[in-house]
């Protein structure tokens, strides 16, 4: 890596804290409480090695126009 390079540090799912986990925070307040891309995160599961669910929910989002694409 040249010394201009970022590094962005994207937590894992079980790196947060309970009280901002999307699946527990469904459970405790609902659906109505999430975002598209928390909602989406949730049925997708995973990620992959490079890109949290919740940055690969919103991408997806983002790329097919919202829920509707």
């Amino acid at each position: 890596m040249g010394r201009h390079d970022v590094v962005e540090y994207r937590p894992l799912i079980r790196e947060l804290p309970a009280q901002e986990r999307p699946r527990e925070r469904l459970k405790k307040y609902g659906a109505a409480s999430l975002s598209n891309s928390e909602l989406l995160a949730i049925v997708l599961r995973t990620g992959a090695a490079s890109e949290s669910v919740l940055n690969l929910s919103a991408r997806l989002l983002a790329r097919f126009g919202g829920l509707d694409g």
